[in-house]
């Protein structure tokens, strides 16, 4: 979340609510902040006034690419070619279905997530959902409890699909 970047030159990369939620949160450990929006940055007059006061700098020109020498990192050059020296580059990302399986399978999808219930079901019979697929927030480590938990409920599923019979506070 930006404690490794603490103190040091860093640009976040993304316009939108996810670069704003990332530069409010990497305000706490550096003050060396550039947003990089690489085009409009979608900001209203408020929001732009208070990164200004807050000394973060919204370069809104294309960018080239990011620089690395040595395979460290040195910065971001610009489309005009302006060479922006960083030592950390944040990419803020909107997050989307890595596949089409599940809506194609009928499950219902709202923003990155296959909605499920409690238990990792999508509702479709025989299909369940795990990890950031149904909860696009979750870790590595997350996702494999997340997964866990689905797999033991969708065990008890099909013991009870075997039995006919359900489950005492199923």
């Amino acid at each position: 979340h930006g404690w490794e970047a603490r103190d040091r030159p860093v640009a976040v990369v993304g316009a939108g609510e996810r670069a704003w939620r990332q530069v409010l949160l990497l305000r706490r450990f550096t003050g060396d902040l550039v947003l990089l929006t690489g085009g409009p940055s979608g900001f209203d007059d408020e929001r732009l006034e208070w990164l200004r006061a807050a000394g973060v700098a919204v370069r809104e020109e294309p960018i080239a690419r990011v620089v690395a020498d040595g395979g460290r990192l040195t910065g971001v050059e610009f489309a005009h070619g302006e060479f922006l020296p960083r030592a950390v580059v944040f990419a803020a990302t909107s997050r989307r279905p890595a596949s089409p399986l599940p809506a194609e399978l009928g499950c219902t999808i709202s923003g990155a997530a296959v909605v499920t219930d409690a238990d990792g079901h999508t509702g479709v019979p025989g299909v369940w959902a795990a990890g950031s697929c149904a909860q696009p927030a979750l870790t590595v480590a997350g996702s494999a409890g997340h997964a866990t938990a689905t797999a033991i409920a969708l065990n008890d599923a099909l013991l009870d699909e075997d039995t006919g019979l359900s489950s005492p506070g199923r």
